[in-house]
């Protein structure tokens, strides 16, 4: 499993249009970056629970619940309880499609923002 430039760039993107503070940015994007750093072979799901995540950064428990939920509304991760616990994954789609709940607006956006169409190109003799 790899996560691509153009993820972090859209959540960047994300975070920047929202209303979270400067260092409320920051900490979501360092926080990322351990998610990422994280993640399972081949699998999109975090080895950390939130508690290691906080250990790992240094904060308190609540400073990084307040970060995982900033990470959430801008759709780069999701949390899904499992018992008494929640597994942290990243989610590649949600950061270039917004919410999946629009499929039909997150296919078209998708389509413009992602999917570009570019002209054939050529090679030095004229083929393509």
């Amino acid at each position: 499993m790899s996560i691509g430039n153009q993820y972090i760039d859209a959540v960047q993107a994300s975070l920047m249009e929202s209303t979270a503070t400067a260092p409320e940015r920051d900490a979501a994007l360092a926080t990322l970056l351990l998610i990422t750093r994280h993640l399972a072979w081949q699998d999109y799901t975090c080895t950390k629970l939130a508690a290691d995540l906080a250990e790992m950064r240094g904060v308190q428990k609540t400073h990084m619940s307040a970060t995982l939920k900033l990470l959430e509304s801008v759709g780069a991760i999701s949390r899904v309880k499992k018992g008494r616990t929640k597994i942290i994954a990243v989610t590649p789609e949600g950061a270039f499609r917004g919410k999946m709940d629009n499929h039909a607006e997150a296919v078209a956006r998708y389509s413009a923002e992602v999917v570009q169409l570019h002209p054939a190109r050529e090679n030095e003799h004229g083929d393509i």
